[in-house]
């Protein structure tokens, strides 16, 4: 079975190829303006493959009420998120399934007492913090997903009614967001280390 998939993921190679490209390219592409205020903060946490955003409690008691200090919320692949115990243990069936959009999507959100290494922070005007959080309130829907608790997957996870894929991945998920509240003028930004 895994020679099967060596093979599809060999044949689509010329498709990978002008993907990274695309991706690498993607910084260049850039519409409207940039506006930063300096009225709160909201942080950025970024590894080499996958972003989420991170808020003070009180700036998300409405959505996600919690007594810890941080709530960090991402989104991305219900199979990878919820099944996978690390990125070693990827397989090319599952790299596959994510990157052509077969599976569903949730929206993982982990509260927090102390701010996760490796953040950036974004001063911005109250108006465009809403507007990430409509963003992120527009993803999901429903109560949270019963799940095995395990190390890889801490948090809560909550079913998304959006599509998972190449193009519309964890990443640019990240970047719409701040896009659509004028944080950013870039207009796909599929890779983590871009945002």
């Amino acid at each position: 079975m895994k020679i099967i998939y060596l093979l599809i993921l060999l044949g689509l190679s010329p498709v990978f190829v002008l993907y990274i490209f695309a991706c690498l390219i993607s910084p260049i592409f850039r519409l409207g303006r940039c506006e930063r205020g300096n009225e709160e903060e909201i942080f950025l946490v970024k590894d080499l493959i996958h972003s989420d955003y991170v808020f003070k409690a009180e700036q998300v008691q409405d959505i996600f009420p919690t007594t810890m200090k941080f709530v960090k919320v991402g989104w991305g692949d219900r199979k990878i998120f919820l099944e996978l115990k690390s990125w070693g243990s990827l397989s090319v069936k599952d790299f596959l399934t994510a990157f052509f959009g077969m599976n569903e999507s949730v929206l993982r959100v982990e509260c927090l007492n102390e701010l996760p290494q490796g953040n950036k922070t974004l001063k911005l005007y109250k108006w465009q913090t809403d507007k990430i959080k409509d963003h992120i309130k527009s993803s999901f829907y429903g109560k949270p997903i019963k799940k095995k608790d395990t190390y890889y997957q801490k948090g809560e996870y909550f079913q998304s009614s959006l599509n998972y894929n190449c193009i519309t991945n964890c990443n640019n998920w990240i970047n719409y967001g701040l896009f659509k509240s004028k944080v950013t003028n870039k207009v796909w930004c599929p890779l983590s280390f871009f945002i």
